[in-house]
């Protein structure tokens, strides 16, 4: 998916945007799709959007679902408003200044934090469902993505990944004293 500006967008959906938020007097594009960190008369705000005929728009319905249901105990940006127009599905989340990716990248100094959030958040007494819940739908899209054979050293370690992706292994993971 190519990256969009926010004077790209459909006018329709830069509208749907202001009627809701203000007047958007700086948008500075942040990644792919149309993320922008908004600044508006209204205040500051972080969207999201893909067209509604991308690849990657069901993976989007998936998020908004998600964010839907969240707790407000969940330490996350609230998803504030979301519509489909212009062609265009949009979220729109709090601004929270400086926020950025956690690197998740292997050995990084951040996992351990991430692990520990995600552990409490999915385990007894937390704020999100089980990962078990989505299992079926990992499984289908990584057999699918590795059953196009492309080339490079990385499938072969997806395909292990996608061996070991169980609900056992989830459970273990989710409740480490269970045996």
């Amino acid at each position: 998916m190519r990256k969009h500006r926010w004077d790209e967008l459909p006018e329709e959906a830069r509208a749907a945007v202001e009627d809701r938020h203000g007047t958007v007097f700086k948008a500075e594009s942040a990644e792919r799709g149309v993320t922008a960190r908004l600044h508006t008369e209204g205040g500051s705000f972080f969207l999201k959007g893909v067209p509604a005929n991308d690849p990657a728009t069901r993976l989007f319905l998936r998020e908004r679902a998600a964010n839907l249901t969240l707790s407000p105990a969940v330490p996350a940006p609230r998803m504030l408003w979301t519509a489909d127009a212009g062609g265009w599905a949009l979220h729109m989340f709090d601004f929270i200044d400086g926020a950025r990716h956690a690197d998740l990248s292997p050995g990084s100094a951040e996992l351990p934090g991430v692990l520990d959030t995600l552990s409490r958040l999915g385990g007894p007494g937390g704020t999100l469902p089980s990962v078990l819940v989505n299992l079926e739908m990992l499984q289908e899209t990584a057999a699918a993505l590795l059953g196009k054979n492309l080339s490079g050293p990385q499938w072969g370690m997806h395909a292990e990944a996608l061996k070991a992706l169980s609900p056992e292994s989830l459970l273990l993971a989710e409740f480490p004293n269970r045996s």
